[in-house]
């Protein structure tokens, strides 16, 4: 049987209902089920897509991840067996990295714009943020809740790891994988995750493994490293993962990945791209630089130059700058004239770069020197090198370098390479010294050593040098704290000889003294000894060789060996130990060699008696190889018939257990069906006993029974109901007869009344038309004889009046636009009138607020001044000064008020006696008072000038008054002083209340 036919929407449908009431999780869960379910592997992948899309959109609003683990995992099992499973399987991974993306650039931007809002740079969790994100809905409270942003990361991460999990090591899913994976590590760059990085590079190593793993098996869908698509994908993803390690300054991993990209590319036979592989050795050229190994820091930017050459869009000043560069690192490199002893364990890494054996430090600068780089070399850097290796001299080294410094200062790639040409040069410096002189003070020799700016070094850090030249075996010296010098050393067994007759001494008191403790010893050992002889046992003395005297007569012999060669007195220091090494080199490789032979000897022997014994072991075995094979045929054939027979009778048993099982299924099943009816009841334990022709009869018989019992009851039922129907109709008959004939009567009576009202009114509107027509026929011929007139005589008038109003409405429109300019005109100069006059009175405001602080000062200075006569003389002498000055005040109050009237008066009449043009027009505030602004403006001018003249006058009576209390007239009767008087408002106080309440 088919299954059911699969409709997608329905299960979108009611994803987004739940959704739409808030029960997201029910929607997930509902859309999990139907992915998992085994009806899936019968359905189209291409018709499931949009469940798992809107599947995988509501799990990461959700962050379900082991849902969306479990969920991708089984899909991809259910489908893999359809032709197109896989399609899908890749669709749907690259669906899920672009939702997951999305959301976090979402979150991203949310985390960016809440630091903007909340700048806070104390940061963290305070206390205040604490309390205050229990009131806060969305917990953002900054330094509380930033893990927010932290957890969306880490989903992101283990979707990634999700997904790549999915589609790792399937030769249909390659392109997919090596998609998810530059995406991964975009993110992990992006975000600076460094530990996610790391463990991102051990899980491509992992499944690079796999696949390596699969190469030896059989199966479908496996990965083929011998395709050259598919080991090129494996290729790029290590170049990129070599560039991002770079980034992220995961040296580790990204020597890590070089090595993983060394081995790819032995097994690839088509060449990366130049652009690849040059940035791929231009990435090895950093962590050679990091990890402080300058030669191969510069064979990895020689590998870069090359590919770099072939650039058709490098310009002139790239070549400069890469060539000087690699010329500058070339200078860099530690001095290598003493050949190295023993095996080199940077052999490796020399082949990382592409090269065989250990590069000379001479070989690569002459390299680049003879080579196409030097032409394109900066004069700057040219001219280091030619001081450094053909002009280098400690007498003039400090001067030239000093003014070769500061242009090489200005190079933004020379400052990288300062600190390691400056051990260079000092280290040189110390060789030439140890050549030139026998004994120098050391603040001389410190003196040389010191280079100027960048490149000084202080008093410690050049001791320190200098111990490290004297470790490499470039120098040797001895220094002498009381005179202050060092003593370089010209014959490198010098100093050995002296040392080792000083420990031949040591070694001879240490035996003598160890002589006496040991007799009971040698005692015991020659009794041992003599025990051993008695037995048969011929024991040789052994001879006990120390470490010390066994390098102490190599070196002797290497002595003895060196002084024969000729000119070995006259050379320095140096060249005795290059001399001495590379001797050392060829007793070693002698040794080598020798053992060698002795070993492969030994082994072809070894080889030569295991081949014998194979031979006699061969020959032993073929002749009990017959007996052994007849023996286990007999007990092979007994064992089989006994094996065929034992499983002729289980296959019996096991048939017939399956047909009873079978059976007792097909009636259980059958019983649980009639009872599901409830025709009849079975009891389930029956089900042993009942087979299905006996199930079949008990149902058969139930139904006849049921059946002639219901056709019984229909019966009885159709009769009565034939009985009922017929009396019913056979009464209701007449009455429907008569109900008939009533309203087909009143409808008739209606139908022929509005038959005749509708003809009795056409007639009458007929005959009124008729009427009409007739009368207006007769007056039709004049009314138009009259029309025709009337054009005639008013056709001239006419023409006239229409010219005259045109003429008016253009004299009316000119006269309008003057109006309107005039208007325009005289606002604007009202305007800046009114300006002016603000100005003028702000002037003024502040002028009279002047005289009046000047005048409140004058009084207090007149009252404390009168207080102090009252005192003085006990009478009340401020009653009559105050009753004149009030007087005085009142009187000027009056006429000022009585100008300020006339003023207005004047600016009213003004107002209203000024013609309008154009009739009745709007006046904007600042219009109307500019006239009044403007002629007041003198007169205010003068109001305040008087006012200044009475305050002097006022002031001047009040001082005299005060100055002479006794001539005042002796018939004016003296008020008494109050403590009220002091408080009345003066005259200027008065002045300015009033123009503000106006």
């Amino acid at each position: 049987m088919a299954p059911p036919q699969f409709r997608p929407e329905n299960a979108i449908k009611r994803a987004e209902e739940l959704v739409s009431v808030g029960n997201s999780q029910a929607a997930l869960q509902s859309l999990y089920d139907l992915l998992t379910s085994r009806r899936v592997r019968w359905t189209q992948p291409s018709t499931l897509e949009p469940i798992v899309f809107k599947f995988l959109e509501l799990g990461v609003d959700l962050k379900k991840g082991k849902m969306m683990k479990d969920c991708l995992h089984q899909y991809k099992k259910l489908v893999q067996g359809n032709p197109e499973g896989l399609v899908s399987v890749g669709v749907v991974a690259r669906k899920f990295i672009d939702v997951i993306e999305k959301k976090i650039a979402n979150e991203q931007a949310k985390e960016e714009e809440r630091h903007v809002e909340d700048d806070d740079l104390e940061g963290g969790v305070t206390p205040e943020n604490l309390l205050t994100s229990v009131y806060e809905e969305d917990q953002s409270v900054s330094g509380f809740n930033d893990e927010t942003y932290t957890s969306w990361v880490r989903f992101t991460w283990e979707s990634y790891r999700t997904v790549l999990d999915l589609v790792r090591n399937n030769s249909q899913l390659e392109i997919t994988y090596s998609g998810v994976v530059s995406r991964t590590m975009q993110f992990c760059l992006k975000h600076n995750r460094k530990n996610e990085f790391k463990r991102l590079a051990d899980m491509l190593r992992q499944h690079l493994d796999a696949a390596n793993y699969q190469q030896s098996k059989y199966g479908t869908n496996i990965v083929d490293l011998s395709d050259a698509d598919t080991l090129q994908r494996y290729l790029d993803q290590r170049f990129q993962l070599v560039q991002c390690s770079v980034k992220l300054e995961l040296w580790h991993e990204a020597f890590r990945a070089v090595e993983d990209v060394f081995h790819l590319m032995k097994m690839s036979k088509r060449a990366p791209k130049m652009s690849t592989l040059a940035g791929y050795y231009k990435n090895i050229a950093n962590i050679f630089y990091v990890s402080g190994d300058a030669l191969l820091h510069t064979s990895a930017l020689n590998k870069f130059y090359e590919l770099f050459s072939s650039n058709p869009n490098a310009t002139e000043e790239q070549f400069q700058e890469y060539t000087s560069t690699i010329l500058l690192s070339a200078l860099a490199i530690k001095l290598d004239i003493l050949p190295s002893v023993g095996y080199d364990s940077q052999l490796r890494l020399y082949r990382l770069v592409g090269l065989e054996s250990k590069p000379s430090r001479t070989d690569i600068i002459a390299n680049i020197l003879n080579g196409d780089m030097s032409s394109k070399l900066d004069a700057d850097v040219k001219e280091l090198y030619t001081l450094l290796e053909i002009n280098f001299s400690i007498e003039n080294i400090q001067t030239k370098l000093a003014a070769l410094l500061a242009k090489l200062a200005t190079k933004p790639y020379f400052a990288q390479y300062s600190n390691q040409i400056r051990d260079v040069i000092i280290r040189k410096i110390f060789v030439e010294a140890s050549t030139k002189f026998e004994s120098i003070n050391i603040g001389d020799l410190f003196k040389l050593a010191t280079l100027p700016e960048p490149m000084q070094l202080g008093t410690w850090d050049i001791e320190k040098t200098l111990l490290q030249a004297a470790m490499d075996d470039y120098v040797s010296f001895n220094i002498d704290h009381v005179t202050n010098t060092v003593n370089f050393i010209k014959d490198p067994f010098e100093q050995f000889i002296a040392s080792s007759a000083t420990e031949e001494l040591e070694e001879e008191l240490e035996e003598g003294e160890t002589e006496e403790g040991d007799v009971d010893a040698t005692e015991e050992q020659e009794g041992q000894e003599q025990t051993a002889t008695e037995e048969g046992e011929t024991a040789e003395p052994e001879v006990i060789v120390t470490r010390n005297s066994y390098i102490r007569n190599k070196l002797s012999q290497l002595s003895e060996t060196l002084r024969e060669t000729e000119n070995f007195k006259e050379t320095s220091y140096l060249e005795k130990v290059k001399l001495a090494r590379e001797n050392l080199i060829e007793q070693t490789k002698a040794a080598i060699q020798k053992t060698k032979d002795a070993a492969e000897e030994r082994s072809k022997r070894a080889q030569e008696q295991k081949q014998k014994r194979l031979e006699e072991s061969e020959s032993q075995y073929e002749q009990s190889s017959e007996a052994r094979k007849q023996q286990m045929l007999e007990e092979k054939a007994a064992m089989e018939a006994k094996l065929a027979e034992e499983t002729h009778r289980r296959l019996i048993e096991k048939k017939k257990r399956e047909l009873n099982a079978m059976k007792e299924a097909e009636a259980l099943k059958a019983i649980e069906e009639i009872n599901a009816n409830g025709h009849v009841y079975i009891d389930p334990a029956e089900a042993s006993k009942l087979d299905l022709k006996e199930l079949k009869n008990i149902l058969i018989e139930q139904l006849a029974k049921d059946k002639a019992e219901l056709e019984e009851r229909m019966d009885y039922a159709l009769k009565k109901l034939d009985h009922t129907e017929r009396a019913v109709r056979k009464t209701e008959l007449p009455i429907l007869q008569r109900e008939a004939d009533t309203l087909k009567d009143a409808d008739m009576i209606k139908y022929k009344a509005m038959t005749e009202k509708i003809i009795e009114a056409a007639k009458a509107e007929h005959e009124a038309k008729l009427a009409d027509h007739e009368r207006i026929s007769l007056v039709c011929d004049d009314v138009k004889q009259l029309r025709d007139k009337l054009f005639e005589s008013k056709a001239e008038e006419y023409q006239a009046a229409q010219g005259a109003k045109r003429e008016a409405f253009e004299k009316a429109k000119q006269e309008r636009i003057e109006a309107v300019r005039k208007e325009r005109y005289e606002a604007a100069v009202a305007q800046r009138r009114q300006e002016i006059s603000e100005a003028n009175r702000k002037k003024r405001l502040e002028e009279q607020e002047a005289a009046a602080r000047r005048q409140r000062e004058v009084e207090a200075a007149l009252e404390e001044k009168s207080a102090s006569s009252r005192v003085a003389s006990r009478i009340p002498t401020a009653a009559p000064v105050v009753s004149k000055s009030k007087g005085d005040l009142d009187a000027i109050a009056r006429r000022q008020r009585e100008m300020e009237e006339a003023v207005e008066k004047r600016a009213a009449e003004a107002a209203a006696s000024k013609p309008s043009s154009g009739g009745s027009r709007y006046v904007p505030p600042t219009s109307r008072t500019a006239p009044v602004a403007k002629k007041t403006a003198a007169e205010l001018d003068e109001i305040a000038r008087k006012q200044r003249e009475m305050e002097e006058a006022i002031e001047k009576k009040l001082s005299g008054n005060n100055a002479s209390p006794a001539q005042a007239p002796a018939d004016s009767t003296p008020a008494p002083a109050t403590s009220d008087a002091p408080k009345q408002l003066s005259f200027a106080e008065r002045m300015r209340l009033k123009r503000q309440n106006k």
